[in-house]
């Protein structure tokens, strides 16, 4: 895997064997798309993954990251953080979070 590669191209290829994998998910852009587009008065807190329970290892690469998050909230645009439902967002850019919150303190 390549870390340019997207989440959805990377669940779209063949599963390799169970030794050889540990997220089962195969998922299309248009599933994606249609995680992104549900409202989130939709959805069921008690459905959703918290926050402070997902764990990413960090040396992984780029890519690989991206499965294991997904592999943890089942839907990568909504999380919660106690009993605060939320609905998240993500761009195409080469900008991290960090950058973003640098930027915001510089203001």
């Amino acid at each position: 895997m390549t870390s340019g590669q997207t989440a959805a191209a990377i669940l779209s290829t063949p599963s390799p064997t169970k030794t050889e994998q540990q997220v089962p998910y195969n998922i299309s852009q248009s599933q994606l798309e249609q995680m992104k587009n549900i409202c989130i008065l939709d959805i069921n807190p008690d459905t959703v993954a918290d926050a402070r329970d997902i764990s990413i290892d960090t040396d992984l690469p780029s890519a690989e990251r991206m499965v294991a998050y997904i592999h943890q909230t089942g839907n990568p645009y909504f999380i919660k953080v106690g009993k605060i439902l939320v609905k998240m967002s993500f761009s195409e850019t080469a900008t991290t979070v960090n950058d973003c919150f640098m930027r915001y303190m510089k203001t």
